[in-house]
């Protein structure tokens, strides 16, 4: 079984408005099931971070600002459709790898096939974005469509 965190940082609050992916991030946990006695054992735990060069002639400014776009993001000096990899296990602690938007969508696209995800508010508002951002770059949301939604965990927990 896999299992994704994921969270992403866009240009404003409706993909369908134009609003773009800039930041894109998921943890991905490989589990594997024992028998019923045994517990379930970790496999390995993956982080990976994009940075995403969108067109922002759309964007929203208090969405830029909220998400701290100009302080935080390291593929804006890039080329539109670029992107840059910010976390990957694949990369050595000081490795950067630039990449293009396409190239994104399609590793992030196989890393969601099949995987429960899971995020703070994930089905109203990264899972839009996110599918968007994949349908653009000729890729598909192919995760689990029950999607868990961490903030209603917390608060049933804490009740």
């Amino acid at each position: 079984m896999k299992l994704i965190w994921a969270d992403c940082e866009t240009t404003g609050i409706r993909p369908d408005q134009g609003a773009a992916i800039w930041e894109f991030a998921l943890i991905v946990r490989e589990i594997e099931s024992l028998t019923e006695t045994e517990q379930v054992r970790k496999l390995h735990d993956d982080e990976y971070v994009w940075h995403l060069r969108p067109n922002l002639s759309r964007a929203d400014p208090m969405a830029l600002k909220v998400g701290g776009y100009y302080q935080r993001c390291e593929a804006r000096r890039f080329a539109r459709d670029s992107a840059k990899t910010i976390a990957s296990p694949e990369l050595q602690e000081t490795e950067r790898d630039y990449l293009f938007t396409k190239q994104v969508a399609q590793q992030a696209a196989e890393l969601l096939d099949g995987a429960h995800v899971m995020g703070a508010n994930f089905g109203s508002f990264d899972a839009p974005h996110i599918d968007a951002f994949l349908r653009a770059n000729d890729e598909c949301l192919a995760a689990d469509y029950h999607y868990t939604d961490i903030g209603s965990l917390v608060r049933g927990w804490a009740l």
